[in-house]
C-alpha cells in the first residue's frame, strides 16, 4: 500500500477509467480548461468512493497532489455543469454501453464459466423511521 492507496484500488480505478473513456462522451467546448479525461477521472473517483461532488473532488485533488500525478480536477460546480449538459437518454445509453463493455471483459477473463448462486433480499421495512419517498 502506497500512501493510503492499495494496488487493487488503483487497478480498479484505472480499469474503470479506461472503460469509461471508451463509452462516455461528455460535451465540451473547444476552449474548455478541463479535458474529457479529467471529468471522467473525477466521475470515476466519485463513483468508486461513493462521494458527493463537493467534498469528493477536493479529496481527489489532494490525493493527486500528494502522489504527484498529472491532471486537473474540476471544481464541483464545473463538474456538475458538464454532467447536466447530458440528457437522461444519452446518460442511460452510455451507462448501458459501459455495463456491456465491463461484462464482455469479464466474460473474456472467464468470470462466467461456472454457475453461481445469488440471493437478493428485498424488504419493505424502513430502517430509519417512517418511509419517505425521497429516501432510497
Amino acid at each position: 500500500m502506497v500512501h493510503g492507496i492499495s494496488r487493487a484500488a488503483l487497478r480498479v480505478f484505472t480499469f474503470s477509467l479506461k472503460m469509461a473513456l471508451k463509452v462516455f462522451v461528455i460535451p465540451a467546448g473547444y476552449n474548455c480548461v478541463y479535458s474529457r479525461k479529467d471529468v471522467l477521472k473525477s466521475l470515476t473517483y466519485l463513483s468508486l468512493e461513493a462521494e458527493y461532488a463537493e467534498g469528493g473532488l477536493e479529496v481527489l485533488e489532494r490525493r493527486l497532489r500528494l502522489h504527484c500525478r498529472l491532471g486537473e480536477v474540476p471544481d464541483a460546480d464545473t463538474f456538475l455543469y458538464r454532467l447536466k449538459k447530458l440528457s437522461r437518454r444519452d446518460a442511460l445509453s452510455m451507462l448501458q454501453g459501459l455495463n456491456e463493455n465491463v461484462l464482455s471483459v469479464a466474460r473474456g477473463k472467464g468470470a462466467f464459466r461456472r454457475k453461481a448462486v445469488a440471493a437478493i433480499d428485498l424488504t419493505y421495512i424502513p430502517y430509519y423511521g417512517k418511509p419517505a419517498p425521497y429516501v432510497v
